[in-house]
């Protein structure tokens, strides 16, 4: 069970405010407490008794573990239940059916099911109609609930016309749309004044005719976006909070291929075309596909032929950790390596393994028990943990305070997500961030252009609890008609 933490003075801060809007947004940095801060909103709210919280698979565990911490702490008297409903095959299938309609007998009953679990369940209509969630929390919910036409919105929009409390939680909830990404939950809070997608896209984002229709490219009148977010949302982010947070500090590692790397890499530029040392053809019948091949040759040629290596970047990330292992520099060698590739890790896992580094992966199909387990080996044997970017969401992977990108992600919140898992919830020390990139490729022109998405981001949120709180107190200093939405 976890300990309980005092919150820190931004949360505190926030509580009245999730107090009183019960249809909110919580937009935090990852590690900046979501989860605490929820669960402790969630505790103090007396109309708080049938839970929903729906989650990555790989969050499961944290929420058992604080929401039995909160729930304890605060009403000790209460008795709680928390049914965890998970699993795909169809035997999980009759269970999970079964957790559902399981009659209520203790004074708190809280629902944590994957996104998985929970549409395939009201799509085989597993849930019974009886059942209402006073309360929901959508977790990471810009993984679920940024399409307004998809089921898992049409889904969570019935289920929380009927709440009485709402939250949606994300760190990286604002990807390539900006505030077009946040009208779907938006909606959910408030379906009468966002009712029309299209009119609060023509409001707030600039929209130009492009080839595949309406394409939105930019945030308009930034001010009374943040004004209106304001009344909805609570936006954190560590910059903002440093002396309470500690910082992550980001470079480039720019490195050059080898020659395997350089002969492939240029086959497939040219020709769209090469053949690997084992034989085979790699044809890339479109550019997309030309693309995924060469970022694949850069992150890990052995992703085409077991022959052809790790890469140079991989290759120099090696010789760094051995040298940190001969000046027995720990946290030179007590690292995580993040990735696109899930094909590049089983080979990375070997070459460290011959170089007698302990390794562990971290990747999509693994149940808590089975994270839990290899998380705990890797701070306890420290060396290296390899981990897919996308699934690093949800467990901290401290004390290690380096990491490294090898085939980063497009959408820079992703790789943000990941390096975040290194932050400490306290400390005064910094985490180092190394994204590798190789000249003369692709990698010149996209590492500007994630640069310029990170921008668009923060011009999307920034620091918006502080600055909208600016902005109100210099209108209601100069105007006496009210705020202007």
């Amino acid at each position: 069970m976890a300990n309980i933490e005092a919150l820190r003075p931004f949360q505190e801060e926030d509580l009245p405010f999730f107090a009183k809007v019960k249809k909110s947004l919580m937009l935090y940095e990852p590690r900046m407490g979501k989860t605490v801060e929820t669960c402790k909103i969630i505790a103090e709210d007396p109309e708080c008794n049938v839970i929903l919280i729906a989650c990555s698979k790989n969050a499961l565990s944290t929420w058992l573990d604080h929401l039995e911490t909160w729930f304890k702490h605060i009403n000790p008297t209460y008795s709680i239940e928390i049914r965890l409903v998970r699993g795909k095959n169809s035997a999980a299938a009759a269970t999970r059916k079964g957790i559902w309609n399981t009659p209520r007998k203790a004074d708190v009953t809280v629902y944590l099911v994957t996104y998985a679990a929970l549409i395939n369940d009201s799509k085989n209509a597993s849930i019974p109609k009886w059942l209402i969630f006073d309360t929901v929390i959508a977790d990471e919910f810009h993984r679920a609930l940024q399409n307004r036409n998809n089921k898992s919105s049409e889904l969570f929009r019935h289920l929380v016309r009927r709440a009485k409390r709402f939250h949606p939680l994300s760190g990286t909830s604002v990807g390539k749309l900006g505030p077009a990404d946040l009208w779907c939950v938006l909606n959910m809070c408030n379906p009468v004044e966002f009712s029309s997608y299209w009119t609060f896209v023509q409001r707030y984002c600039w929209v130009v005719e492009g080839v595949f229709g309406m394409e939105i490219t930019g945030v308009k009148d930034p001010v009374n976006w943040k004004l209106t977010l304001h009344r909805y949302a609570r936006v954190r982010d560590r910059a903002t909070h440093a002396p309470q947070m500690p910082k992550v500090q980001r470079d480039l590692l720019w490195v050059s291929m080898d020659t395997g790397q350089n002969k492939f890499y240029s086959q497939m530029e040219k020709d769209q075309v090469t053949i690997t040392p084992d034989g085979k053809l790699h044809v890339a019948i479109n550019s997309l596909e030309e693309f995924v091949r060469k970022r694949q040759i850069l992150t890990c040629p052995a992703i085409l032929d077991p022959s052809l290596g790790m890469g140079a970047a991989f290759e120099d990330l090696v010789e760094k950790m051995e040298e940190a292992r001969e000046d027995k520099d720990e946290s030179g060698y007590h690292i995580a390596i993040f990735t696109a590739y899930k094909k590049a890790i089983e080979p990375w896992k070997r070459y460290l393994e011959e170089k007698g580094f302990p390794v562990q992966l971290l990747h999509g199909g693994l149940e808590p028990e089975d994270l839990n387990l290899r998380i705990a080996t890797f701070r306890q044997n420290k060396g290296v943990i390899i981990c897919t970017t996308k699934f690093a969401q949800a467990f901290s992977l401290t004390p290690a305070i380096q990491c490294f990108h090898i085939g980063w992600e497009f959408n820079p919140n992703e790789n943000k997500q990941a390096e975040d898992r290194l932050v400490p919830q306290q400390g005064d020390f910094n985490i180092n961030s190394w994204y590798y990139a190789y000249n003369n490729t692709e990698d010149v022109f996209y590492a500007d252009r994630v640069t310029q998405r990170a921008e668009f981001i923060h011009r999307t949120l920034g620091n918006t609890t502080e600055q909208a709180e600016a902005i109100l107190e210099d209108y209601h200093n100069n105007n006496q008609d009210g705020i202007p939405y």
